[in-house]
């Protein structure tokens, strides 16, 4: 018996087969920018068939969605960074990628990630995840059970305002200021190239976007003063050998809860590995 994970992101989906107490196996697709309905369907397609296998068939499905969600929580009305998404109800969607025999649920990307990560950091007390890649999620939790206040989630992190100098960047959705601006991928991408390489070194001499990720967090920090903090997604996890702790921890506000840390994840597979763990638990 198998369930599967798919995380639909900004650049990419990724997909992790599940069975029980392991991973079968893990698949990325290739990259897209704002793919239109066809492109997305078609590297789901793809990406679903690889990491199934001679899988005939699922126990269910977790799927990571970003966007805005309709009243009814059927399909996508907004996705700034995923267009394509917009107006596909999600069990045709599902039906594209060929697993609509079995049943699913929908998650965000911080919150399936933080259901891993979990797990896999063998965390407790109240804990902030933050994913970053084509966007910024948030997901706060105590002890594993989340907290949620703005569309069923702890807040729209990536985007608030961290305007640095006169001249503050526009993030994807249109906001002055936005985090997602500085640090989601397209802006790295811009300002760094497209190669993660290139990324991780223009970060090492360019500090700006590390400035505005470091405010966000020191916002959290006050905010919900967690226990630990940790970062997740394809950028998050490989800000560890960064100066972003020394830019959250310059005079962080005495609010923040003593010896709070800042922890990253282990890979690029959270958010699907927990969808896919979530499927299994509904």
């Amino acid at each position: 018996m198998a369930w599967l994970g798919l995380d639909i992101g900004g650049t990419r989906i990724k997909a992790v087969l599940w069975s029980g107490d392991r991973q079968l196996r893990s698949v990325s697709s290739e990259t897209y920018n704002r793919p239109d309905a066809a492109t997305l369907i078609e590297r789901l397609r793809t990406l679903t068939s690889a990491v199934l296998g001679n899988e005939s068939s699922v126990m269910g499905v977790g799927l990571c969605i970003p966007g805005v969600r309709s009243d009814d929580h059927s399909h996508i009305v907004y996705s700034a960074n995923v267009p394509g998404l917009e107006g596909i109800m999600f069990s045709d969607l599902l039906a594209e990628a060929g697993v609509d025999d079995a049943p699913f649920i929908t998650t965000s990307d911080a919150f399936a990630a933080a259901n891993d990560a979990t797990e896999a950091l063998s965390l407790t007390g109240r804990v902030a995840f933050i994913s970053i890649g084509a966007g910024v999620g948030l997901a706060v939790v105590d002890d594993g059970e989340p907290i949620a206040h703005t569309d069923g989630g702890a807040g729209h992190l990536g985007q608030v305002d961290v305007s640095i100098n006169d001249d503050p960047q526009i993030g994807p959705d249109g906001g002055r200021g936005s985090l997602e601006g500085y640090i989601g991928a397209s802006a790295l991408h811009r300002r760094f190239g497209d190669a993660d390489d290139s990324i991780l070194l223009g970060l090492q001499r360019d500090h700006l976007p590390l400035r505005a990720l470091a405010r966000a967090i020191r916002m959290v920090h006050v905010m919900y003063r967690p226990d630990s903090i940790v970062l997740l997604g394809g950028l998050g996890h490989r800000l560890r050998d960064t100066a972003l702790d020394e830019y959250v921890n310059d005079r962080l506000s005495s609010l923040a809860r003593p010896n709070a840390r800042l922890l990253f994840g282990v890979d690029d597979y959270h958010a699907a590995r927990g969808a896919a763990k979530l499927a299994l638990l509904s």
